[in-house]
């Protein structure tokens, strides 16, 4: 059976053969479809060709044979060069999956630390927020307890007051309690800081209220420059010992009130210097009218009349009334002197300036409010009274033996206009 299989390879290949030899060669068909021919012959010269191409190809491939298996060697090594890249291909691509892997793995990792740093951020906000109204920076502690009372000891002590305020407090995201432990485990620190800053705040305070009534010669610059700024340690004994500041602004009122009364004593005592009489006892309304007629005309004019009865220029005074105060020592030393109403106006404009500077002050520091609250109308009254006693003695006591009536007069629409500007 095997045998009869192969015949038929044999047949079928060799059918094959013939078809692809007709097909390739259309000589081959054409000779065979002539009468006459022999097929036979042919066969056999076909044979004889073959046999010497057979024949031809074995000679080439022996003359070959070194190159061939060189060219076998070469397609060997090739084979195991190829071999190798294939195992290592293999091993990166492991290497790869593996990587792969842990890429997926560091990914993963990646998202779940940023929504932990993320969350991490928030509640870092939150509590450090709070931690910084709970707890005083240990830096604004050692100010406070030892350091000097500067500007950064001003600092401290409004961060202080801050914080001792966040107690009493309630916010949208956190309601704080005194209950809570991180508090009461502050309270005893806090307590001693604010009685510590409370006791240098006031001490610091009195001390330099009495600067300003030891050099009174400048007091409201040393206002500005010394105390001023002192004004949130005010705040502070305001919220958390009013009983310390009170006693501030009790003895403020005390030493301003008597400062300001005896500089308006010494103002008034230095116009006396520079007081012009005008007019005495002895001047009259009636004056003989040869005294005020013109010699050429034969008409009157009180204008020639130069006593204490005739206004001149004197009603300029009330074009003058924001012109700054009189200055004593110049006026002195250049030999001036002055009718009564420019020396009211003078005392007039000096109190008002006084007055103005004094309620900003006290509006500031005292109080902290607005300048119409009740509260610093009357600390205003309570520091100027005395003053405003000193002007009306220095007043009164020049009108018991004045006879200028022009500059009574004058001095009626002062006030007057100064009613007008004060409403």
């Amino acid at each position: 059976a095997a045998a009869t299989q192969n015949e038929a390879f044999s047949a079928d290949e060799f059918a094959e053969d013939i078809r692809h030899a007709l097909e390739s060669d259309p000589a081959i068909a054409q000779a065979l479809l002539q009468p006459g021919s022999k097929l036979k012959e042919r066969t056999l010269e076909i044979e004889r060709e073959l046999r010497e191409v057979e024949v031809g190809s074995v000679r080439d491939y022996v003359r070959q044979s070194s190159r061939v298996a060189d060219l076998h060697a070469q397609l060997q090594r090739c084979d195991g060069i190829l071999a190798e890249m294939q195992e290592r291909l293999l091993g990166f691509e492991a290497d790869l999956g593996s990587a792969s892997r842990d890429l997926k793995s560091l990914r993963s990792e990646s998202r779940s630390m940023a929504t932990k740093l993320k969350n991490r951020r928030a509640a870092e906000a939150k509590l450090g927020g709070f931690l910084k109204r709970v707890a005083l920076d240990p830096r604004h502690a050692s100010v406070i307890c030892d350091g000097a009372v500067d500007d950064s000891f001003v600092e401290a002590v409004a961060a202080l007051d801050e914080t001792l305020g966040f107690a009493a407090e309630s916010h949208d995201d956190v309601s704080f309690s005194r209950d809570w432990r991180s508090c009461r485990d502050l309270a005893p620190l806090m307590e001693k800081l604010r009685g510590k800053a409370t006791a240098r705040c006031g001490d610091e305070l009195l001390e330099r209220i009495d600067e300003l009534h030891r050099d009174s010669s400048n007091v409201h610059q040393l206002q500005r420059v010394r105390l001023a700024r002192l004004a949130p340690l005010q705040r502070f004994l305001e919220r958390h010992a009013p009983e310390v500041a009170k006693h501030v602004q009790d003895v403020y009122v005390d030493r301003m009130a008597r400062t300001l009364h005896a500089l308006f004593r010494a103002y008034h005592a230095e116009l006396e210097k520079l007081d012009l009489a005008v007019a005495d006892r002895n001047d009259v309304v009636a004056v003989p009218e040869d005294a005020v007629r013109y010699a050429l005309t034969g008409r009157v004019s009180l204008a020639k009349r130069g006593d204490g009865f005739s206004l001149g220029d004197r009603a300029g005074v009330l074009k003058r009334m924001d012109e700054p105060p009189l200055l004593v020592h110049v006026a002195i030393k250049e030999n001036r002197r002055y009718p009564f109403e420019e020396l009211f106006r003078s005392s007039l404009r000096h109190l008002a300036d006084a007055a103005l500077s004094e309620t900003h002050f006290v509006t500031a520091f005292l109080h902290g409010a607005d300048q119409s609250s009740p509260a610093v109308q009357s600390t205003l009254q309570a520091i100027f009274r005395r003053a405003f006693s000193a002007t009306l003695e220095h007043l009164e006591n020049k009108l018991f033996a004045c006879h200028d009536a022009v500059g009574l007069l004058l001095v009626v629409r002062l006030i007057e206009r100064a009613r007008t500007r004060a409403t």
